[in-house]
Order: C-alpha cells, then structure tokens, then sequence
C-alpha cells in the first residue's frame, strides 16, 4: 500500500485531527439530511409498473450527483488545511465513498435488490422477465383485476385455492 495513504489515513484519524474528519463528515451528513427532506416519498398513487423501484433509482441517482461536488470540495479542502500535498488520486477516491454511500442509502440498495431477485427468479424459470406484462395479460384473460397498482384474483374459488395452499 502506498506510503502517503497511510500517513494520511494516520494523520486524519489520530490527535486532534480526528475532530476535524469528524466535523467534516458530520456536516456532510447534515447537508444529505437537508436534501433528503425536501425529496418526495410519497408513491402511493402508482400508475406505471415499476414506478416505485423507477422513483429510488431516481433519488439514489440524484443523492450520488448532488454529494460528490460537496465531497470532492471537502476532501480538497480537507487536504489543503491538513497540510497534505494535492493529490487527485486522494480526493477522488475518498471523496467517492459519500455519493457512493449516499446512493445505496436512498434508494441504490433497494434497486439492487430487486434486480437481483428478479434475476434469479427468471434464471430459474419461476417468473418471466416482464412481470408487468404477464400480469396485464393474466388481466386480459380475466384471471386477475387490477385495482390501482394492485392485482388479484377476480374468482372467488382461484383466492381459496392459493389461500389454502399458502
């Protein structure tokens, strides 16, 4: 590992330094807090498929674009009263870990998760890859009702036969 990394993780977690890396990464959460606030969560009226794994990839893609100016701005500084030479290499890779946390924090994990599950129950043949559509066409067919963003079973006996396998 190189030299100057270590000493500058050194030098930012030990002594009084350790107060200003903490001062520093504390406002930064503040500002996420302020953003976050004035970001809308309400999905209740859904009216697209997807519409709310769509909305978290929106707010992790605006948290992630939002913070990295704010953090790269606090690592130049952060290098420039610490004394350390300027470093790009530095600044951009810590500066990266707060968008990046930022992004998986609201909404970014929730996307994962839900690609990840939807692949694999595709790659092992439980649920096509456009749920969407096969829920439309279950609606076509008269199997199912959609009400609002919801589906379910029109039939009275189709509900008992799956509520008695469950």
């Amino acid at each position: 590992m190189n030299a100057s990394f270590i000493s500058l993780v050194q030098f930012l977690f030990l002594g009084n330094n350790l107060i200003w890396t903490l001062s520093s990464f504390f406002s930064a959460a503040l500002l996420l807090t302020v953003v976050a606030s004035f970001s809308e969560r309400d999905v209740d009226n859904k009216v697209l498929p997807n519409q709310g794994i769509r909305q978290s990839f929106k707010n992790s893609l605006m948290f992630a674009v939002v913070s990295f100016p704010f953090s790269v701005i606090l690592m130049v500084f952060s290098q420039n009263a610490l004394g350390f030479p300027f470093r790009l290499e530095f600044v951009l890779i810590l500066a990266s870990c707060l968008p990046i946390s930022a992004a998986l924090f609201y909404g970014g994990a929730t996307c994962i998760n839900h690609f990840t599950i939807r692949l694999i129950l595709y790659c092992n043949g439980w649920l096509p890859w456009n749920y969407a559509r096969f829920l439309d066409y279950c609606t076509e067919r008269l199997l199912l009702e959609r009400v609002g963003g919801r589906y379910r079973f029109i039939h009275k006996m189709l509900q008992d036969h799956f509520a008695a396998i469950s």
